[in-house]
């Protein structure tokens, strides 16, 4: 377990319209042992105390590299609706 990892990580977020749209992107890429992690989003908030979200993560690795063992369970696509009360 004595092993030294380099990673770089770039969050980039912008807010459009008033604030009214909410796109962002997340990446994570480990040089070390060559993992990546996407995790685009975009937010759209119609009402004050209503916003609504779709997204994804991709997890992607070398073969038998952590990320290429769960990149099956994780990766995926979600929506989601959040009301503020």
């Amino acid at each position: 377990l004595d092993e030294i990892n380099h990673t770089i990580s770039v969050r980039s977020e912008a807010d459009l319209f008033y604030g009214r749209l909410k796109p962002s992107l997340t990446m994570m890429y480990n040089i070390t042992t060559k993992d990546l992690l996407v995790m685009p989003e975009l937010a759209f908030k119609p009402l004050d105390a209503l916003t609504f979200t779709i997204g994804a993560e991709y997890y992607n690795g070398p073969e038998s590299s952590m990320f290429d063992l769960i990149d099956e369970l994780l990766s995926t696509v979600y929506a989601g609706i959040r009301i503020d009360f």
